[in-house]
């Protein structure tokens, strides 16, 4: 698109010619002109797998603020709905969060995310 326009939203669709039937193919898209807004307290700062090969995470926190572990395949990266809950809701004491996690047996895409969550008083 040589002139976009400030403030609208566009939409990209990508097909295959319908020559693609029940398979898959990888594929890129890049984007240019965004802004990605990233919070900076739920950026992961180190990530390693322990002896007993679970996956342990320390990432940036606001103390006050509560975080819970959420893990997902490639398909979840494509839709936010997929992503499950790991573990309890952690809230941050300090400016930095440590958790570990057990990796699916069998998963060949597993990703995880740290996420900031809301909780409401009743």
């Amino acid at each position: 698109m040589s002139n976009p326009v400030p403030g609208r939203i566009y939409t990209v669709t990508i097909s295959h010619k319908d020559s693609l039937f029940n398979d898959e193919q990888w594929v890129s898209i890049i984007t240019t002109g965004r802004q990605l807004t990233v919070s900076a307290d739920s950026v992961v700062a180190e990530a390693a797998l322990n002896a007993q090969g679970d996956l342990s995470l320390l990432w940036s926190a606001t103390v006050g603020q509560s975080y819970q572990i959420q893990s997902g395949t490639g398909d979840a990266l494509l839709n936010p709905s997929l992503w499950q809950i790991v573990g309890p809701v952690l809230p941050a004491d300090r400016e930095q969060l440590a958790a570990t996690v057990s990796l699916s047996t069998g998963s060949t895409d597993e990703f995880f995310r740290v996420v900031r969550v809301t909780t409401q008083a009743f």
